[in-house]
């Protein structure tokens, strides 16, 4: 039997699928703690795993996030990305970790399974390996990756085919990630240096979805040999 902790952002498009990860790995003898808003605490249970809270800091309702932060309602385009990278998911990141760093404490984990907006994960991965289990990133959102044929995740900008289309769509990433997202990024690095002591390194421009989580987490497995489906 293998032990694995769930890390999740508290959102119902986030929480359900990691939930259908627990299940399949439950069923395989294994045992699985599942990190998240207390919101979802009887889901989690009745799946059968262990319920873990996270701290208050980290417990954003992003189920209701114009009722739990009124500034943001109105926000539109890339103001309302800007404040929902800075506010629902970059600031909860540094109690999202010490939340985690406590599980690992209490308990031998095998591996972290965590998604792209839980910065906490992306966080945790920063650190030595030696430090740390496996961190895996589970995606569930389409690909945000960067490519010099797409205008950057966010802004809403169609696709422009052929070396005008390309020559449009640099130009935008420059200003997308020194204007528009550059105070996001700022505040994530800078947070990042004060948990782990590095910056979190790839542009918040790249979205949700991208091969590491979003404010730039390098947050891929360190092992290629995580034993998903050992039974007990």
């Amino acid at each position: 039997m293998s032990s694995y902790l769930i890390t999740c952002t508290p959102a119902h498009g986030h929480v359900v699928p990691l939930l259908q990860i627990a299940r399949h790995l439950l069923a395989q003898g294994h045992d699985v703690g599942f990190l998240t808003s207390s919101r979802y605490a009887e889901r989690v249970e009745a799946a059968g795993a262990r319920f873990l809270p996270l701290p208050a800091e980290a417990d954003v309702d992003l189920d209701d996030a114009d009722g739990a932060f009124p500034e943001r309602v109105g926000l539109t385009g890339p103001a309302a990305l800007r404040f929902d990278m800075s506010t629902l998911f970059v600031r909860p990141g540094a109690a999202q970790l010490a939340a985690v760093r406590a599980e690992l404490d209490a308990r031998p984990v095998d591996a972290v399974l965590t998604e792209p907006l839980f910065v906490g994960g992306a966080l945790l991965q920063l650190l030595p390996a030696s430090e740390r289990p496996p961190v895996v990133v589970l995606g569930i959102f389409p690909l945000g990756a960067r490519s010099k044929d797409t205008a950057p995740f966010g802004l809403g900008v169609t696709p422009m085919p052929g070396p005008f289309g390309r020559l449009r769509n640099a130009a935008l990433r420059t200003v997308a990630e020194r204007a528009i997202f550059g105070g996001v990024q700022k505040e994530a690095d800078e947070m990042a240096r004060r948990e782990v002591g590095r910056d979190l390194g790839v542009s918040c421009s790249t979205g949700p979805g991208a091969p590491t989580p979003t404010c730039s987490s390098r947050c891929r497995s360190s092992s290629t040999r995580v034993p998903i489906s050992r039974r007990a």
